[in-house]
């Protein structure tokens, strides 16, 4: 059984030593990663030069990876960026607030940032982006909810909620494709004033990166 690698990266030492250009998969066969087994063709193409790229303003870790070498330069590699928000009751939004999502929430380690309680989608790309509502039976409500960036409403994301006292309740879905070229605020906004009660998930924000 043999075990296949894709190796498209090439990554190079910024310290100009051209003998040590390596590949991911190189540098995994170093240590030792991979077991020996027979190959058709003993024959590498040359190492392929990759330009050092101006790092991006969202990414500023360290480039390659451990089984690199250490001075090697920013790869072109595609950085994911995801995010998970929730809110749960009790709470209270009058017109034109946005829900906080203080509860549960699960985010990449760049690309998404947390300020109070705005939510920052710094990594220019295309995303798809999706929120939930659950309105408990028994909450009045007669409201509209809409999906801003950067204060502009996207097509499709909005979602409106009339019930009173009596009413069983509501769960409802949107989701959209977005892209940024910029730093930009998310908002999931009320148009009317709302409270919650009780102790449920209000609702969930996700988004992730596919370009």
């Amino acid at each position: 059984m043999a075990y296949v690698i894709k190796e498209k990266r090439r990554t190079c030492c910024t310290c100009g030593r051209q003998d040590a250009c390596v590949s991911p998969g190189a540098a995994l066969r170093s240590t030792g990663f991979f077991h020996p087994f027979p190959i058709a063709r003993q024959m590498q193409p040359p190492c392929r030069l990759v330009p050092q790229r101006v790092p991006e303003p969202f990414y500023d870790g360290p480039c390659g990876t451990e089984t690199e070498v250490p001075c090697c330069c920013q790869s072109n590699d595609f950085y994911p960026t995801y995010a998970y928000f929730s809110q749960f009751t009790p709470f209270s939004l009058e017109p034109g607030d946005a829900i906080p999502f203080t509860g549960d929430f699960n985010i990449s380690p760049t690309g998404v940032r947390i300020e109070g309680d705005s939510i920052f989608l710094s990594q220019p790309g295309t995303y798809t982006v999706s929120y939930m509502l659950n309105i408990p039976a028994g909450t009045p409500a007669d409201t509209t909810f809409s999906f801003l960036v950067d204060g502009v409403e996207v097509p499709g994301m909005t979602i409106s909620v009339s019930q009173d006292e009596s009413g069983g309740g509501k769960q409802a879905f949107a989701q959209a494709i977005i892209t940024t070229d910029r730093t930009v605020l998310l908002e999931l906004v009320s148009s009317e004033a709302v409270s919650f009660t009780g102790d449920s998930v209000i609702a969930t924000l996700s988004l992730h990166r596919i370009a």
